[in-house]
């Protein structure tokens, strides 16, 4: 099949770039912030260094050019972080546009959140990569930022609806709004939240954690087992790096009017604003019931979603509630929070492959299994995945339709698998035969009857990428 990429699908695996990638240019946000540290860290060895310097010498002359030399570094590190420094104006500006374009991408006609886009990001971000991929960890790594704030964008959205949040700065910036897009809520509420939520490890770009994670010589798997005290002293200093990037690296917009009374107003409002990253930052470290859920819940969530460690399978992907209900049961989160983004997301993560058992005219299952794609947001059940067929008479096809796929039909569910288990191997290798082209490599008859399959490459062929047009919706 095809490698490229409808223009629509195109723009979205841009947009996770442009939050985290590895490129010359060194332009999106994660690059962005690895030359912050790289030049402070820079900065701060000079310092550590003349610092020394100064402290060992007697020699009176050797004493006195030590002490320029220190007061040279000195200088340099605080210019550095100066609030009126253009390189820190910069970075934020720059990393604002970023934000406030992903949450323009994620609206509708009408100025309203559209579900429908923000299934098709998270899909396409899913489908990037398969497992089986030589790059499929380092892909889903540079996704991962880009997956979290869509998840937080959805929970903060379902949250306010349901009146979860009692954060007090949260809820009277959202005040009368009747939607989160709104422009004060989202410059002060939204593109804080996203940029905490995409940005929740990137202290990991920083030099001195760079080398606990991947080694001196890139020796290192950085997504290897830790020890707790390896892992607390990593969450420890990528607090300590995320906190100094968001606080010094990118700072408090200037004001640029003349009105004395407008830039109290301005300073003020982003003072708070700068405050409610702080507690952003805090919270998730332990967030029980506190606003960090709305940055650990996503997190959690992603790293699943999105993984980037080879023991984890396809087919435990849909357990994922299974632990954030375990850690929302310890009261490490909210169980409320945790309870609503089940029921936003369900058991199936956009993009999933469903193996499910078509119905005749009669409301009868049939002797065969056809595919589908998890495709929308807000099942009726969290099992009860909404998908766009793939297969009709196991032959692959562009003509969608909607389906309702209940647990009954689900091949992922044992009840499902029951009703074929009588197919003999002859039948089930003949619909193998439609539906893969590299047959000859499958399994024998225990793996043949699929739980899931993987839509990767069905999907990157342009002409099945339109899955989320206007159809009928019909129960299976």
């Amino acid at each position: 099949m095809s490698n490229s990429d409808s223009q629509s699908v195109n723009h979205i695996k841009v947009s996770a770039r442009k939050v985290c990638d590895d490129t010359h240019v060194k332009d999106s946000i994660y690059e962005i912030a690895e030359t912050y540290f790289e030049q402070r860290y820079e900065l701060e060895q000079s310092l550590q260094q003349a610092t020394e310097q100064h402290g060992d010498t007697d020699d009176q002359a050797s004493d006195s050019n030590s002490k320029q030399a220190y007061l040279a570094a000195q200088n340099a590190l605080e210019q550095f972080d100066n609030d009126d420094n253009e390189e820190r104006l910069s970075r934020l500006s720059k990393i604002t546009h970023v934000i406030d374009t992903i949450i323009d991408s994620c609206k509708d006609d009408s100025g309203s959140i559209s579900y429908s886009k923000i299934a098709k990001q998270l899909a396409v971000l899913f489908l990037s990569t398969e497992p089986s991929h030589i790059h499929f960890r380092k892909i889903n790594a540079q996704n991962k930022p880009l997956y979290r704030g869509l998840i937080t964008l959805l929970l903060v959205e379902n949250a306010l609806k349901s009146n979860l949040i009692q954060n007090r700065y949260i809820v009277e910036m959202f005040g009368e709004s009747e939607t989160i897009l709104d422009g004060r809520f989202k410059d002060n509420v939204l593109i804080p939240l996203l940029l905490v939520s995409m940005c929740c490890d990137i202290g990991h770009c920083h030099p001195k954690l760079k080398i606990m994670l991947h080694g001196e010589n890139n020796e290192l798997d950085p997504d290897r087992l830790f020890n707790a005290e390896q892992r607390g002293q990593l969450i420890k200093e990528n607090y300590r790096h995320v906190t100094q990037f968001m606080v010094s690296g990118l700072g408090l917009q200037n004001y640029s009017g003349n009105s004395k009374e407008e830039r109290s107003s301005f300073d003020e409002a982003q003072k708070q604003k700068l405050l409610f990253v702080r507690t952003l930052l805090k919270s998730m470290l332990k967030p029980e019931n506190g606003v960090g859920n709305l940055i650990k819940i996503p997190q959690i969530y992603t790293s699943i979603i999105l993984n980037t460690k080879s023991s984890l399978s396809t087919e435990n992907i849909p357990r994922v509630f299974q632990l954030l209900t375990k850690h929302a049961e310890s009261g490490q989160l909210s169980m409320p929070l945790v309870q609503l983004l089940h029921s936003v997301v369900g058991d199936f993560p956009m993009g999933y492959g469903i193996a499910y058992i078509p119905k005749d005219a009669g409301n009868s299952s049939l002797n065969q299994y056809e595919y589908a794609v998890v495709t929308t947001l807000f099942p009726e059940s969290p099992n009860q995945p909404i998908c766009r067929s793939t297969t009709r008479n196991m032959t692959f096809h562009s003509s969608h339709s909607e389906l309702h796929v209940s647990t009954e039909f689900n091949l992922y569910f044992p009840e499902a698998r029951e009703k074929l288990k009588t197919m003999s191997k002859k039948r089930l290798e003949e619909i193998l035969q439609k539906l893969w082209a590299n047959f000859e490599t499958r399994p024998e008859l225990a793996q043949i009857l699929p739980k899931y399959w993987h839509p990767y490459e069905y999907f990157g062929n342009t002409k099945y990428q339109n899955l989320w047009n206007k159809v009928d919706r019909v129960s299976n």
